[in-house]
């Protein structure tokens, strides 16, 4: 019997929260939102943190010159890469999924936008979210946005199940949202979920981070992502 993930990094080794019509679609509702806070236009160059399977980031990729995405979980990193193929000049990099202030090869260069979707309530604690941050600012060009999206600020299942449902009712797609919640309750994530947890961060705490560094920060309470209770994080290079 094979054991149960112990980390969140061992859980994205072999599964994943959603199926890839789901992502897609979360990723369709997501990828415009992003493109609006982040202003992207044809001359910028987008990191993608966290990539995942790549969906963001090949939706994204018509709108800016060039795509970078990195992931620490190999299975994620080559679902990207098949994803982003025909996608000229696209990379996908292996980070080390213990180590998040390490952005391997994708630190070789500076990037004028970036995005961080969904990842830091997977991180195992507060000071590995604060390494991220400034991890991002390292690699941000002068007058680079960076977009550190979906921050939980209490980890509560009920919490986000009425952010889905909010976020579903703005769409039109209720149904489809009661549908994924029934599936949750029995899936690999919920298990880990119950078990592990998210990690919560109060986004002022990032923020503060932040502008130490020399950013400016601001605290985004607005409905970008799929779940409409979460947070998210712009900063300005």
């Amino acid at each position: 019997m094979t054991a149960p993930p112990a980390t969140w990094a061992e859980f994205w080794r072999d599964h994943d929260v959603v199926g890839d019509a789901e992502s897609e679609a979360d990723a369709a509702g997501f990828a415009p939102e992003a493109a609006r806070v982040l202003a992207l236009g044809r001359e910028d160059d987008l990191l993608d943190v966290g990539c995942g399977g790549g969906f963001v980031l090949a939706a994204l990729a018509p709108t800016v010159r060039s795509v970078v995405g990195v992931d620490g979980s190999p299975r994620l990193v080559e679902a990207a890469r098949a994803r982003l193929a025909g996608v000229g000049g696209a990379q996908v990099h292996l980070v080390h999924a213990a180590r998040p202030g390490d952005l391997g090869a994708a630190a070789g260069r500076r990037y004028s936008a970036i995005l961080c979707h969904s990842v830091v309530q997977y991180l195992p604690d507060v000071a590995a979210a604060e390494a991220l941050v400034r991890a991002l600012l390292e690699v941000a060009a002068p007058g680079a946005r960076i977009l550190v999206s979906d921050l939980v600020v209490a980890d509560s299942r009920w919490a986000d199940a009425r952010g889905l449902l909010r976020t579903a009712w703005r769409r039109g797609t209720l149904r489809d949202a009661w549908a994924r919640l029934r599936r949750a309750r029995g899936s690999a994530y919920g298990a880990v979920r119950a078990r592990l947890g998210l990690l919560a961060v109060d986004p002022t705490r990032l923020a503060e981070v932040a502008r130490r560094a020399g950013a400016h920060a601001e605290v985004l309470d607005a409905p970008i992502s799929a779940l409409a209770n979460r947070r998210h994080l712009l900063l300005r290079r």
